[in-house]
């Protein structure tokens, strides 16, 4: 065979699939017509190539000891200069096939689930369960590769776990596919079921899965609180302004002023975890404070968290005490927010900012609740419920105000909410029915 010139062909890729296909494919780009030396399998005697994404054409190939001799020119290729070359075809390829194998059912705990609307699989669990995922899966055409099956978290970690496979030998177009988890620590988990078939295209399902596993985890360090309903994760911490974590990615803060003192969450000095009843998990938490530059305050304020997640709600339930320390009466006031949208819908209808182009704090007043409106296109908004007293701030964001007055020592300035996902004003009104039904709704105590 003639030597090939440096610049009369570029071999950038070789993906030889032998044991993926019992043939190899190679995908070639050509500047020049040439003529190369192969490696190619015995057992397949039929050769092809494609040009870009057309049809196979059969290809005319020489053999060899080690494979086969081929002939290639630009006249195969496409704009690209690319062509793939497939050398020994086995009997049972189809070569027309662009579909990945289908998923016809997938069973957890003996129950069908179905995919949602976005095609993720999305399930529910409690600390320490145990289960398996079984996945049925069938492809029209080729058989299903048993050795592209795999199963990889990619959140919180990334983690494969070694699918076990029924029905799946190598030839078989039909099968079940079980991924089996246990002990699952609370934590929202992400992952992908992978599946390609053999054919020349490779063709492959993806899956998304995500998993919340209900309730409340405590970092070593004990100043990171993570609490996971059926819906979403929130994360709390001590900080001056990212204090909790919201499904949205914002972050909201409790702001306190004590005796004219700003004061923010420094340090959790106690955190406790507690079950109110058989669907609840709340984290009790107590904070050092620290004043609007970051440096400590001591003497004149604690503060005290619950937040609570429910395996029957998408909230999470908020309560924030503001507590006096000193041996005086000082004045006392909170709010939590500073919360952007792009608009708010109140259950009246709904309202552009004002705040900003009025350079003002506008009381907005009782409203049971309020929707936020998503900055960014295609991402949920903020379902937001109190019995406490809204208002926006001259940044255009949402407040949540406590009662303004004077606090007495270990009397405070109490707020409390329930906050949510909500894709639009209709479902943020409809999960605060759902909550007054439940009877989660605590009442204004001020």
């Amino acid at each position: 065979m003639k030597s090939v010139p440096p610049r009369s062909i570029c071999l950038f890729l070789a993906l030889v699939l032998s044991q993926l296909l019992c043939a190899d494919l190679y995908v070639i780009r050509v500047t020049s017509p040439t003529t190369l030396a192969l490696p190619a399998p015995k057992t397949g005697k039929e050769d092809f190539y494609q040009c870009e994404e057309g049809a196979w054409q059969p290809l005319a190939t020489e053999a060899t000891e080690t494979g086969r001799r081929v002939s290639v020119s630009p006249k195969m290729t496409g704009p690209s200069g690319k062509v793939k070359l497939l050398l020994g075809k086995p009997s049972w390829m189809l070569l027309d096939d662009s579909q990945p194998p289908s998923l016809q059912t997938i069973t957890c705990g003996g129950k069908q689930h179905a995919l949602a609307k976005d095609g993720t699989l999305t399930l529910t669990a409690t600390e320490g369960a145990s289960f398996s995922l079984r996945f049925h899966v069938s492809d029209a055409k080729n058989p299903v590769d048993p050795s592209f099956v795999s199963f990889v978290f990619s959140t919180p970690v990334r983690r494969a776990v070694v699918p076990v496979l029924k029905g799946l030998d190598g030839l078989s177009k039909e099968g079940w596919i079980e991924v089996m988890l246990a002990n699952l620590e609370v934590g929202r988990y992400e992952g992908v079921l992978r599946v390609s078939d053999r054919s020349a295209a490779q063709n492959t399902l993806d899956v998304p899965v995500r998993i919340h596993v209900v309730g409340v985890s405590v970092s070593e360090d004990r100043q990171t609180v993570r609490l996971v309903n059926q819906a979403a994760e929130f994360v709390f911490q001590p900080h001056l302004s990212q204090q909790l974590l919201l499904p949205d990615g914002q972050w909201a803060k409790l702001t306190t002023n004590m005796r004219g003192v700003w004061l923010y969450p420094r340090e959790f000095t106690e955190v406790k975890v507690t079950r109110p009843d058989a669907h609840s998990q709340t984290a009790i938490v107590r904070a050092k404070v620290q004043g609007i530059k970051g440096k400590p305050v001591n003497g004149l304020g604690e503060l005290v968290f619950e937040l609570t997640v429910r395996d029957d709600s998408n909230a999470l339930f908020v309560r924030s005490r503001s507590v006096n320390i000193t041996e005086e009466s000082v004045s006392c006031n909170a709010n939590w927010g500073w919360l952007s949208a792009s608009s708010y819908t109140l259950p009246e209808g709904a309202r552009e900012w004002r705040g900003k182009s009025h350079d003002a704090y506008i009381g907005i007043g009782k409203k049971d609740w309020l929707w936020l409106a998503p900055t960014k296109k295609g991402a949920k908004g903020l379902v937001w419920i109190s019995e406490q007293v809204f208002g926006e701030s001259r940044f255009d964001t949402m407040l949540l105000y406590s009662k303004k007055g004077t606090c007495a020592k270990g009397q405070s300035a109490d707020l409390q909410f329930a906050i949510a996902s909500a894709r639009d004003a209709e479902e943020a009104c409809g999960i605060f029915e759902k909550l007054k039904e439940l009877g989660c709704l605590g009442k204004d105590e001020e």
